[in-house]
């Protein structure tokens, strides 16, 4: 991050595990016990450091995301199981998570934030 406060100006993008944000989420709903989102604090933390240099620091956590790889790793009824549970019922494409970055970066005043890219599976608290 020091040499893009040199340039005065730019983007840090980090992946976040939907998995984990689900997981941290039912944990707290079941427990009295509170799990600190770390990806999310560092997320934030970096985001005040960079602010006075206009530096963004953002998040993304996507979710299913539709590739050629995919069948590979899943059998078209893991597929199925998967997407009953999305609600738009479906996997991004590798274009809507290309966008939905792109997007984030282009945006010069989102920062310190987590963008789940999820079709709805998992909403932040």
């Amino acid at each position: 991050m020091a040499k893009i406060a040199l340039i005065g100006a730019g983007e840090v993008i980090f992946t976040q595990n939907i998995i984990k944000d689900i997981l941290i989420s039912a944990a707290l709903r079941d427990s009295e016990i509170v799990l600190m989102d770390i990806d999310a604090a560092l997320t934030r933390s970096f985001a005040a450091i960079g602010g006075p240099f206009n530096i963004t620091v953002n998040s993304v956590a996507p979710g299913m995301i539709i590739t050629e790889n995919i069948g590979i790793r899943l059998t078209k009824e893991e597929i199925a199981g998967k997407l009953k549970n999305i609600p738009l019922r479906r996997a991004a494409t590798m274009e809507e998570t290309a966008e939905a970055i792109i997007n984030t970066i282009k945006s010069g005043y989102i920062t310190g934030e987590t963008v789940n890219i999820n079709g709805g599976l998992y909403y932040a608290p």
